[in-house]
């Protein structure tokens, strides 16, 4: 099925329930482009796609390397005030957090202080293995690509794999992953060796985030903040919500039924903040997306060299491929590359709890698309089914690319 048609077959099936259920306030924070007709279409077939994810609040927009070329904010950030989402509202990124960690550690790896391919024990206060293949070591590599054989995806859902939360790195570390330590368990191990296969990995960032503070004596917050943040003007990013304005944050929701939704309050990601606890603006975010689309640069202020750059959008193991809701993906450094029927995109989307986001490149025209969320990514409704909430998610990209390129 073509994009557009099954843009518009979804927005026919669901027409009658828009029509049955509160019309989401739309406020613009850019120009559009077309006619009045053209956009109420639009916005129609955005407020049915945001019922299909049940989130109450979207804040999205398109860039070129110039910068942002459209945006535009759609219902409420805060629920329980009825606060209007704006393209000032700051929302937590999730697992694109993971991209930001990987810029970090690769502007180390620009400095010659640290290599792709060392072991990374060498730079840990203990020594870190998989004890079922204790003779093989971990690298740099393996940590932002997902090869290290890493078994916490498969416990997403066990809440004693990651709580309780602290803020030394150090210690949540050791106890998870060392054997003979309190929350060890051998399970937290996949069965085959490091670089051997794929596995989604939100402990190997936090490694990742450890290496960054051991190297520079900096945590990886202050590390982010002066060398990446403050260079490019991200003025409302951070990794620590006691930084950010709280009035402008869109709390998580979980959506309940029907555009029902229970707000939830707003939560410290402490250790975890490497693999899901950035919190920022869709206007922030795009200037680090230009970056990366800039080979390197954003506004004349380079934060890590092209070669490094295109070293981490390159795919580190061609043979280890994963699936995304049946679309091929590939790790880069982190970063990926997702086959869409033919399209290819390249980035990071990202899912916690009460929030969704996307930050992708459509490969072909390097435009870049950015959708804030504070509704819950994966869960599916009593109707929708998880990979028709994808299905309006991927739509939802595409509609406001086709949107910002009239």
């Amino acid at each position: 099925m073509g994009k557009e048609h099954r843009i518009q077959t979804i927005a026919v099936a669901l027409l009658f329930l828009f029509l049955l259920t509160p019309v989401m306030t739309a406020s613009a924070e850019a120009g559009t482009t077309g006619g009045i007709l053209d956009d109420a279409l639009f916005n129609l077939k955005v407020r049915i796609c945001m019922k299909l994810e049940e989130t109450p609040s979207l804040v999205a927009c398109v860039l070129n390397t110039s910068g942002i070329i459209w945006t535009k904010a759609y219902g409420l950030s805060n629920v329980y005030i009825h606060k209007k989402a704006t393209t000032d509202s700051i929302y937590l990124m999730g697992s694109v957090s993971k991209t930001v960690t990987a810029m970090a550690l690769m502007q180390l790896y620009d400095q010659k202080k640290i290599g792709l391919d060392d072991n990374i024990s060498t730079y840990l206060p203990f020594d870190l293995k998989n004890p079922k293949y204790p003779t093989v070591n971990i690298t740099v590599r393996m940590l932002l690509a997902h090869q290290t054989s890493l078994g916490d995806y498969q416990h997403y859902k066990n809440l004693v794999y990651y709580f309780p939360l602290i803020q030394n790195r150090t210690q949540w570390i050791m106890e998870r992953l060392v054997p003979g330590q309190p929350l060890y368990r051998p399970e937290n191990w996949m069965d085959y060796p490091p670089g051997a296969n794929c596995t989604y990995s939100n402990m190997g960032y936090i490694i990742a985030a450890l290496l960054v503070e051991r190297i520079t004596g900096l945590s990886l917050e202050d590390y982010c903040q002066r060398s990446i943040f403050t260079p490019l003007c991200m003025n409302h990013t951070s990794f620590d919500i006691d930084d950010l304005d709280r009035s402008q944050m869109a709390p998580p929701n979980f959506h309940l039924f029907d555009g029902l939704y229970l707000p939830l309050p707003n939560y410290d990601t402490k250790c975890l903040d490497a693999c899901g606890g950035l919190r920022t603006t869709a206007s922030d975010l795009s200037h680090f997306l230009i970056v990366h689309m800039n080979n390197g640069v954003w506004n004349g202020v380079r934060i890590i060299n092209a070669s490094t750059l295109s070293l981490m959008h390159s795919i580190q193991y061609p043979n280890s491929t994963q699936t995304f809701y049946g679309w091929p993906l590939h790790h880069g450094l982190g970063w990926i590359q997702l086959n869409i029927s033919g399209d290819r995109w390249e980035g990071y989307n990202g899912g916690a709890i009460g929030y969704a986001c996307n930050m992708m490149i459509y490969e072909a025209t390097n435009t870049g698309v950015i959708m804030l969320q504070n509704g819950q990514f994966k869960r599916a409704g009593l109707v929708i089914t998880p990979h028709q909430r994808i299905l309006a998610f991927v739509d939802l990209g595409y509609l406001v690319l086709q949107k910002a390129s009239r």
